[in-house]
């Protein structure tokens, strides 16, 4: 709104890009020139407003702008949900493969230990293993700044398989917000439309 008013009011030439001192007098003039009537005139602007053209307005653009924008947005819904349920899922499943490798890791050692070698040569590779987990929550402190848990591992695999099926399902998640956000303020319009 404010770039049309840019190349009337400002000093720069129209070819050039505008200063932000420049951007911020023109914002103030504007809002000084659309600013609210004082209480006295407010009965005569009152009267100016023409209540046919804004119900056209309403009941016409606005209407069907909103019922569009609501659809848009209806559909992203639908693909966001989607999304969030296949990411839901997601830590189950690898919770349960991590379980399944300890059951085949205790498996294997076990065998190592009492059929196959003995536990001269296994104790160090258990020694090794067990450590492991230390060494997975220290460079998990390092990186994340927060201690390794269940539920910090979890939140991780949902949110980055959030991101990759959002990025399969080509959803932008910041287009989702501006929608949102724009459909809020429009429904906002309408209904203080809605008296008249």
């Amino acid at each position: 709104m404010l770039r049309p008013l840019l190349h009337r009011r400002c000093m720069c030439p129209a070819a050039t890009t505008h200063t932000s001192a420049c951007v911020a007098a023109v914002a103030r003039r504007w809002a000084a020139s659309t600013a609210a009537p004082p209480p006295r005139h407010r009965a005569a602007a009152a009267a100016a407003v023409d209540v046919a053209t804004l119900r056209a307005a309403r009941d016409g653009h606005l209407r069907r702008t909103l019922d569009a924008k609501r659809q848009e947005l209806a559909a992203m819904e639908r693909v966001k949900a989607q999304c969030d349920a296949a990411a839901a899922r997601y830590p189950d499943a690898f919770m349960k493969g991590i379980f399944a490798f300890l059951v085949m890791q205790t498996a294997v050692l076990f065998d190592w230990t009492y059929v196959h070698f003995d536990w001269a040569l296994v104790e160090p590779i258990t020694y090794l293993v067990g450590y492991s987990a230390t060494w997975i929550a220290i460079a998990w402190y390092g990186t994340m700044q927060h201690e390794f848990g269940y539920e910090s591992l979890r939140r991780l695999l949902q949110s980055t398989k959030s991101r990759k099926l959002y990025a399969v399902h080509g959803f932008d998640v910041q287009a989702h917000e501006l929608l949102k956000m724009e459909v809020a303020k429009l429904d906002a319009v309408v209904r203080s439309l809605h008296g008249l």
